[in-house]
């Protein structure tokens, strides 16, 4: 995924946030002349999740302007974005890193069941302290609510594919009780999955209809 915006341009959405950005891209939005700056690494799951909205919205017919530039205003806040709280991040040595990813991929494959902290722990031979501070410093959060937040964003893309219902969606992200995933769902998107799904597929059926 790939975000551009003009210095200028940014420079004047930010307006009293320009301290909220890293330095190295204050300096740039700082100087008159057009400078480059070019930052890459892994998004976390926070803008994975935005830019998953932003991919099935465009998808189901949802590819109206006001739409689209929201999102992409979402994405780049949350890729500018820097908690206050944060202080100076740790490095993680390559080994570690390499770790963490493999852990990250494992729990995804295996989000509806996933192996518990001591069973990754024993894996991969990394104590679990050590695997939680890491996924905190590299993801941004817990090993735990890593797997909420990937169950969660899954069970969106099943609704927006429209070919389960509740509770087969509920099943298959791994969760045994309805009213937990309900209540989940509900306290991540605002609504619950019941009423999304049902407003989901009134607004394909109005589109497919216009369309005709």
């Amino acid at each position: 995924m790939h975000i551009h915006v003009h210095p200028f341009t940014l420079r004047t959405l930010l307006g009293r946030d320009m301290e909220q950005v890293t330095p190295c891209l204050l300096k740039v939005l700082e100087n008159k002349r057009c400078s480059g700056f070019v930052r890459q690494h892994r998004q976390p799951p926070m803008v994975q999740a935005v830019a998953n909205e932003l991919f099935y919205g465009v998808k189901n017919s949802a590819d109206f302007r006001m739409y689209i530039e929201g999102k992409a205003m979402e994405l780049l806040a949350l890729s500018l974005a820097v908690p206050s709280n944060a202080g100076p991040r740790t490095a993680l040595c390559p080994k570690l890193r390499d770790i963490l990813h493999a852990i990250r991929e494992e729990l995804e494959e295996r989000h509806a069941a996933p192996p518990t902290l001591s069973e990754l722990s024993d894996q991969y031979h990394l104590p679990i302290a050590n695997m939680q501070a890491g996924f905190k410093t590299l993801f941004g959060m817990s090993v735990f609510a890593f797997i909420k937040e990937y169950r969660l964003q899954r069970a969106k893309k099943f609704f927006a594919e429209g070919n389960m219902n509740v509770s087969e969606v509920a099943w298959n992200i791994g969760y045994t009780n309805l009213s937990h995933f309900s209540a989940a769902y509900k306290k991540r998107f605002g609504v619950l999955p019941k009423a999304y799904l049902k407003a989901l597929r009134e607004h394909l059926h109005t589109s497919s209809g216009q369309r005709r």
